[in-house]
């Protein structure tokens, strides 16, 4: 038996399990039941509770139906799934490994290019633009980035 004040997704649940629960509990009791439903309603008492205040909004109730006698740990009977992370890479602003890039967080490392006017002028940033207030000479460069194949991710090479 699960305790009814125990969190749904504290005992494994899940977006697409909530979908599939959603659509069995409305079809089961002819009542619409939503994800959001489930994400609001997270323990099986508030869950319940809900559903009966609906069905009788509805002019219903629920059928009550008896529990079974054996306590079930969902997370003790689930197998593990099978699944193997095979590597794991990027390129980052200021990182050029994922490992680059953790470190760079745990430091609070800024990584930020920081551009001078001249370079901003020699690649056309009007003046207009240079004198703002606002504008702040600063890019989050990713080296090499000209290697990266934008056509066969179907995005423009300059973005």
């Amino acid at each position: 038996m699960v305790d009814p004040e125990e969190n749904f997704f504290d005992l494994g649940g899940h977006s697409a399990l909530a979908a599939r629960m959603a659509t069995e509990l409305s079809g089961e009791y002819n009542l619409p039941i939503t994800v959001l439903d489930i994400y609001s309603h997270s323990t099986l008492q508030a869950l319940c509770d809900f559903a009966e205040s609906k069905a009788q909004l509805e002019g219903g109730g629920l059928q009550v139906l008896s529990p079974k006698n054996h306590r079930v740990n969902p997370l003790e009977h689930r197998e593990a799934p099978r699944m193997a992370v095979a590597g794991f890479s990027g390129k980052f602003p200021g990182a050029d490994s994922v490992q680059d890039f953790w470190e760079n967080i745990q430091r609070a490392a800024v990584s930020a290019t920081f551009l001078s006017k001249d370079f901003l002028r020699r690649k056309g940033v009007p003046e207009t633009t240079l004198g703002h207030k606002d504008f702040v000479p600063a890019a989050y460069m990713i080296n090499d980035a000209d290697k990266f194949d934008n056509v066969f991710f179907g995005i423009g090479r300059h973005e």
